[in-house]
């Protein structure tokens, strides 16, 4: 397994949504590990290897690592973890909100993580536009998955509004 590629556009949107702050190194490596921590647990199952799992799991640990690291993120281990664990198992209950749930966390990974590790603000504009931005990044997503929600009863507002499947 590899680091998930959702890091990349994860922090191209970081360095956009934040163009005056420096973002440190380590929340940019953390775009690849929470990446991986989250939709690489989520795409596990019974034929998963013990390896494939313990790879996904480091990612969660070094992540939490990270965020420990600072006192401003620190409330964030347990959320990594959470979702580490549970993203899966959690998706038919959150369905209906699925793109905002998911949009909710990438905003604050994104946007009000490096902030808190830094001395400056930020304002409320930024985040309320990326996060509908991710919102409908995470809608498009759903759309494309809509056949397997279908099957795994995962009410996403893409499976909600139908269409041919």
């Amino acid at each position: 397994m590899l680091l998930s590629p959702i890091g990349v556009p994860l922090t191209l949107m970081q360095l956009a949504v934040l163009p005056s702050h420096k973002i440190p190194v380590a929340l940019i490596v953390n775009n690849f590990l929470l990446g991986t921590a989250v939709y690489s647990a989520d795409r596990l199952n019974d034929t998963s290897t013990v390896a494939e799992l313990w790879e996904c799991r480091s990612c969660a640990v070094a992540s939490m690592l990270i965020y420990a690291s600072r006192v401003n993120t620190i409330w964030l281990v347990p959320v990594v973890w959470a979702l580490h664990c549970a993203y899966a198992d959690m998706k038919p209950y959150i369905g209906e909100i699925k793109p905002f749930f998911v949009s909710l966390f990438w905003t604050v990974a994104v946007y009000f993580a490096p902030l808190s590790w830094s001395s400056e603000a930020g304002d409320i504009f930024t985040p309320a536009a990326f996060f509908l931005h991710i919102a409908a990044l995470s809608h498009a997503a759903d759309v494309k998955d809509r056949k397997e929600d279908l099957v795994d009863n995962i009410r996403t507002p893409a499976v909600i509004l139908g269409g041919d499947l």
